[in-house]
This record gives C-alpha cells, sequence and structure tokens, in this order.
C-alpha cells in the first residue's frame, strides 16, 4: 500500500505542475512546451495506479495461496474466521 499511496501522491503532484505550467504560460514566461512537458507528466501519472493495482492484488493472492498450501501440509483446518485447529500434531512437537 505504501507504493500505491507513493504513487497517488505523484500524481497530485503533477496535477499541481500542470496547474502552475499552465498559468506561467498565460502570463508569458514560460514556453507552450513546458505546458506540454507537466502535461506529459501528469497523464504518465494517471496511468501509474492503474499499473499498480494489478501488482497488488497479484501479491494478495499469492499470500493467500502461500497461507492454502501451508494449511494443507500441515493438516490445519479452520475453526472459526479467526483461528486454525491442528488436526494433527506437527511433528517437531511429538
Amino acid at each position: 500500500m505504501e507504493r500505491r499511496d507513493r504513487v497517488l501522491g505523484f500524481l497530485t503532484e503533477a496535477r499541481a505542475t500542470q496547474s502552475v505550467a499552465e498559468n506561467r504560460y498565460l502570463r508569458g514566461p514560460v514556453s507552450y512546451l513546458t505546458v506540454l512537458d507537466a502535461q506529459q507528466a501528469r497523464f504518465q501519472a494517471e496511468v501509474n495506479p492503474v499499473l499498480v493495482d494489478p501488482a497488488v492484488l497479484t501479491d494478495r493472492a499469492g499470500l493467500h495461496s502461500d497461507v492454502a498450501v501451508n494449511i494443507l501440509k500441515y493438516g490445519y483446518k479452520l475453526d472459526s474466521f479467526t483461528r486454525l485447529k491442528p488436526l494433527r500434531k506437527l511433528p517437531i512437537f511429538t
């Protein structure tokens, strides 16, 4: 989630940068190329959250898969929503 927060922060900054560039262009001290550069950066910042979300979901799916494999491997069953109950004793505790 830190990565998503950084990407969203970058998006906010890119929008502000484009706004500043447009205002400066209207007053005359910068060329339109500066506005286009800021706009391009903002467009890239708009795409980044779309690229981050699938990565987060893939990581979560991998984590859930690992947990399920360990549950099956060591013979645990779900006793309730919050607890796992062993079906047999683990070899290290016998």
